[in-house]
């Protein structure tokens, strides 16, 4: 029943937004697309997980979420995506979709801080 399950989410289609200055360029859309594909695929086949994982580069630990494999009695996981800090939100300003970007109003900064 878990199987049939499985794959009567994994057919489920998703609704892809994705949110570009870059919305006419349609191999620069498919890359975007086809990422958020892997996403939506990863989590409808459970096969996403959480990771606190060393950075080799600056010895600290990190949140890193992970797409996972079994192979046998054996997991291998490959490092997807790392989630924003709460401080570094503030950093990101959305695209409107025409080549310029949405200024955040000052209640959103609010928030944001």
């Amino acid at each position: 029943m878990d199987n049939e399950k499985n794959e009567e989410q994994a057919q489920q289609e998703a609704v892809l937004m994705v949110f570009s200055n870059h919305k006419d360029d349609k191999q620069h859309m498919g890359v975007l697309q086809g990422l958020l594909k892997m996403v939506y695929h990863t989590v409808l086949t459970n096969r996403l997980a959480v990771m606190q994982a060393k950075n080799s580069e600056t010895g600290e630990e990190e949140i890193v979420l992970v797409g996972v494999e079994q192979d046998g009695n054996s997991i291998n996981a490959f490092p997807l995506f790392l989630p924003l800090k709460a401080e570094d939100v503030a950093k990101y300003i959305a695209p409107d979709g025409n080549g310029g970007w949405l200024e955040p109003t000052p209640e959103q900064v609010e928030v944001a801080l």
